[in-house]
């Protein structure tokens, strides 16, 4: 075989080897979720993400706790405690990712998002910080609206009517944040005279949107 095409087999062999995939990995969503434009709840949502997906992901931050995953031609951020990966030898969460899995670490590019944000690319505007118990944040209420249209933040009549009328609460898997889209089998009490619902979750009160079913905010 002449020396050339021999280079040419090995290169074309070690560009398929699995080493070739180390930065990728393929995982499942473990809960209902969203994909956020950043690490962080603070981040406009992009698009929901729903239990069981399947997501590529890019790479995870170096502390563990953020990957960035892309789904349905959409690339955006997941928490790592999140995603589950099938090795051969059980599953492993890429919070906690062992020498099965090879995650590449990634860095988070603010620049990018601020660009998005100035040509109103965002499909829910962050609307600011709020003191509100283990979540501290308000998304855009209509996920993948156009322009990045904020959400008007939620005023005291409306949280005082949800923590002074409890309702039963509801059981849900998996972790729930700001941005997480509600399932269609969890009933939401809507708040009067408002665009509001909100249900009891763990003893907490959890405000939602209600054309949506987007978590907008948690309640202490």
């Amino acid at each position: 075989m002449p020396t050339k095409t021999f280079a040419a087999l090995s290169a074309t062999a070690m560009l398929l080897s699995p080493a070739a995939f180390a930065d990728t990995t393929r995982a499942i969503i473990l809960s209902n979720g969203t994909i956020l434009e950043g690490p962080g709840t603070q981040y406009s949502v992009l698009a929901p993400a729903p239990v069981n997906s399947p997501v590529v992901v890019q790479g995870c931050l170096a502390t563990h706790d953020w990957c960035e995953i892309e789904m349905d031609g959409k690339t955006g951020w997941m928490p790592a405690a999140d995603l589950q990966v099938h090795t051969q030898n059980g599953q492993v969460l890429l919070s906690a990712p062992s020498k099965e899995v090879q995650v590449s670490t990634v860095t988070f590019d603010q620049k990018k998002v601020d660009r998005h944000a100035a040509g109103g690319a965002l499909a829910g505007a962050a609307v600011g910080a709020v003191a509100g118990g283990p979540v501290g944040a308000v998304v855009g209420a209509a996920i993948g609206a156009a322009g990045g249209a904020a959400a008007t933040a939620p005023d005291k009549t409306v949280t005082t009517y949800v923590t002074q009328n409890p309702v039963p609460p509801v059981a849900l898997q998996g972790r729930v944040t700001v941005g997480t889209v509600l399932p269609d089998s969890v009933t939401l009490t809507p708040v009067p005279d408002s665009q509001y619902a909100y249900i009891y979750l763990n003893g907490h009160p959890v405000l939602v949107d209600n054309a949506t079913r987007t978590v907008v905010r948690v309640l202490g």
